[in-house]
């Protein structure tokens, strides 16, 4: 089953006919569009106010995609609607998917660009896609660092260790939860242990509190340091920490 086809029935379930309506009729407008780029920049606009945003389903709704299982179903109908759009324009093939890509994401809104960070694993556009990638990571929007941070396999499936590392520490420290970052248990460095260690005692030394999902990224690689801080939260840091600690030795 494609892409579209899975995305397509999640929205059938979700949205009401006109909706559905539309995103049929607009699938149809791309396929024979002779400008495909500004033709979807139109449609990407008004996917909110048509589709709505109700999130795809309370169930798991998973993708296979070439960077790994994603499970959808808390996109809402406006993320689900613009990245089936895209994908009807890439498949058409009148125009690259990296360019095409490139020009959604420079000229859309912040919206359309978690679309399209949120899709980057089904767009089969591989490593020319990373500028947009880490283009998001780059933001001090939450929707946009949770779009490439939260269930996208595709950082861990084509970030160099340097640009992961900076992921998961951007994660920490604005708050999303790096349990919720795809990869991360085959993707942990001594580098990235080291960093988190590191940023472990700069939140001590200021009298800070400590992220409870910070040792996800220390765990089994964990310096003698590390492993005092983790004898340390585990008796004295809470359920959470003992939880996490718990979790980061047992991947």
């Amino acid at each position: 089953m494609t892409y579209v086809v899975i995305l397509s029935n999640a929205l059938k379930s979700i949205c009401n006919a006109e909706s559905n309506q539309w995103l049929q009729q607009s699938i149809s407008v791309i396929e024979n569009s002779e400008d495909t780029v500004n033709e979807l920049a139109v449609l990407l606009a008004q996917a909110r106010r048509k589709m709505g945003e109700s999130m795809l389903s309370d169930d798991a709704i998973f993708i296979q995609s070439d960077d790994g299982e994603m499970d959808v179903c808390k996109w809402n109908a406006a993320t689900a609607s613009r990245v089936v759009l895209i994908l009807t324009g890439i498949a058409k093939n009148d125009i690259s998917c990296d360019a095409l890509l490139k020009s959604l994401y420079q000229y859309g809104d912040e919206n359309e660009r978690e679309a399209i960070t949120c899709g980057l694993s089904l767009f089969s556009g591989g490593e020319s896609l990373v500028t947009i990638a880490l283009e998001t990571g780059r933001a001090n929007s939450l929707l946009l660092l949770s779009s490439l941070m939260v269930n996208n396999p595709f950082p861990a499936a084509h970030y160099s260790e340097q640009q992961f590392n900076q992921l998961v520490l951007k994660a920490l420290f604005t708050g999303i939860n790096i349990e919720q970052v795809s990869g991360l248990s085959r993707r942990i460095n001594e580098e990235l242990a080291r960093m988190c260690e590191d940023y472990v005692q700069e939140r001590m030394d200021a009298d800070r509190s400590v992220p409870a999902d910070i040792w996800l990224a220390i765990g089994s690689l964990a310096s003698q340091r590390g492993r005092k801080f983790m004898d340390a939260f585990m008796k004295q840091g809470g359920a959470e920490h003992r939880y996490y600690v718990q979790q980061s030795l047992s991947c």
